[in-house]
C-alpha cells in the first residue's frame, strides 16, 4: 500500500518544516484483506427478543430442520462463541451445509473461513471457489473479495481484467471496498483503460459510503489536479474527512496541509493535533487504513 509507506515516512521526516518540493503522496488501494465474516443482515423475527443462549437453541433447532438463515447464523454463533462456547470448526461445518444448499452468505463466510483459516485449514484456492460461487449469486462483498484475490493472484492466477469485472459488479451493488478498488484500477490503468474521471467517480461513490481510503484518495487527486481541477481547499477537505475516520496517511496529509496553509488557513495547533493522531500519541490514530 504505497501511500501508507510514502506518506508516513515523509511526514515523520519532514514535519515541522515541509520542503517546498515535498512529494504529493500517491493514492492507495484498499489493504489486501477479506471482508469480515458477517451475520445475516436480517435475523429471523422469531428470535429478536431472545437471549443469546435462547437464540442459539432456536437457530440450532431451525438449522436441523433445514432453515438456511438459521444455519448461517448458527455458524456465526459457533465461530464467535455467542450463546455457546466458541467452536470455529463446527461453525465452518454449518457454513458448509448452507453453502452446499446455495446460500450466498454462507458461501461468502466459508470463503473467508478458508482465506483466514478459521475453523478449517487455510486454502486460498477454496476461498476463491466459494467467493466466486457467492459472487455469481450477486453477493456484493463476495464480488469485492473475489476481485482482491484475482488482482493479487491469491489462490488463483492474477488477472487484473477479471478483478476489474468483479469489482465493478460489487461496486454497482454498493460495496464500498469494490468501489474504491475499482477507482484505483481506473486511476492507474490496471486491468482497464486509464480513466481518471471514472476513478474520481468511483472514489466519490465509496466516499459517500464512508470509506476512509476513498476519502484520502480523493484528497490526493484534488491536490494533484488529476481527473479534477486542482483545488487545494477540496484536497484539505477530503484529507480531513479521511483523517477523522482514522486513516493514518490522511492524518499526516492533513497535518501537512495545516502546517503549510495549503487550502486552509495555516494552523500549527491543528497541524500538531493531526501529527499526534497519526503518530498514535492521541487516540484513534490506527483505524481506517
Amino acid at each position: 500500500m504505497m501511500k501508507t509507506i510514502v506518506s508516513m515516512a515523509s511526514a515523520l521526516a519532514l514535519f515541522v518544516q515541509w520542503p517546498a518540493n515535498a512529494r504529493i503522496p500517491e493514492s492507495a488501494p484498499v489493504p489486501v484483506q477479506a471482508s469480515p465474516v458477517r451475520t445475516v443482515i436480517q435475523p429471523l423475527p422469531e428470535v429478536r427478543q431472545l437471549t443469546p443462549a435462547q437464540k442459539f437453541e432456536w437457530y440450532l433447532a431451525a438449522a436441523e430442520r433445514g432453515n438456511l438463515t438459521a444455519m448461517v447464523n448458527l455458524g456465526k454463533m459457533y465461530q464467535d462463541g455467542i450463546g455457546t462456547p466458541a467452536d470455529p470448526r463446527v461453525g465452518a461445518q454449518w457454513y458448509r451445509r448452507a453453502a452446499d444448499l446455495g446460500d450466498a452468505t454462507a458461501e461468502l463466510n466459508l470463503g473467508v473461513s478458508y482465506e483466514r483459516g478459521i475453523g478449517v485449514d487455510p486454502d486460498l484456492s477454496q476461498a476463491v471457489r466459494w467467493y466466486r460461487r457467492s459472487a455469481e449469486r450477486g453477493d456484493a462483498a463476495a464480488c469485492a473479495n473475489l476481485g482482491i484475490m484475482l488482482q493479487y493472484g491469491r489462490g488463483t492466477t492474477a488477472d487484473a481484467a477479471q478483478a476489474a469485472k468483479w469489482y465493478r459488479e460489487g461496486a454497482r451493488r454498493g460495496n464500498a471496498t469494490a468501489q474504491v478498488n475499482l477507482g484505483y484500477l481506473y486511476e492507474h490503468g490496471v486491468g482497464v483503460a486509464q480513466d481518471l474521471a471514472l476513478a474520481v467517480a468511483w472514489y466519490r461513490e465509496a466516499a459517500e459510503n464512508g470509506h476512509a481510503v476513498a476519502l484520502a484518495n480523493l484528497g490526493t487527486l484534488y491536490e494533484q489536479g488529476r481527473g479534477v481541477d486542482r483545488d487545494l481547499r477540496m484536497a484539505a477537505h477530503w484529507y480531513t474527512m479521511a483523517a477523522e475516520k482514522g486513516n493514518v496517511p490522511a492524518q499526516f496529509d492533513a497535518a501537512r496541509m495545516y502546517e503549510r496553509g495549503l487550502g486552509v488557513a495555516a494552523d500549527p495547533v491543528r497541524a500538531s493535533y493531526w501529527l499526534r493522531r497519526a503518530s498514535g500519541r492521541e487516540g484513534g490514530g490506527q483505524a481506517g487504513l
